[in-house]
């Protein structure tokens, strides 16, 4: 076999087997994070608090910042 051709089914096996690696830690998720605060866990409520309230919005017309 030529060299070339073992490197390619080397690079194309290690690739799939990648991707299916890849594919089995998606599918098989536990729906928990890693707990370390990356924020990769399940999303927190909202709270109104963290919004821009109109209220608190004013429109200017020529006033340069």
């Amino acid at each position: 076999m030529n060299w070339q051709l073992t490197i390619v089914l080397f690079l194309v096996s290690f690739s799939a087997c990648y991707l299916v690696r890849r594919a089995w830690l998606t599918w098989r998720g536990t729906g928990k994070g890693c707990g370390q605060g990356c924020g990769c866990g399940p999303e927190k409520e909202k709270s109104t608090a963290d919004l821009l309230q109109l209220d608190n919005v004013r429109l200017t017309r020529g006033r340069r910042l």
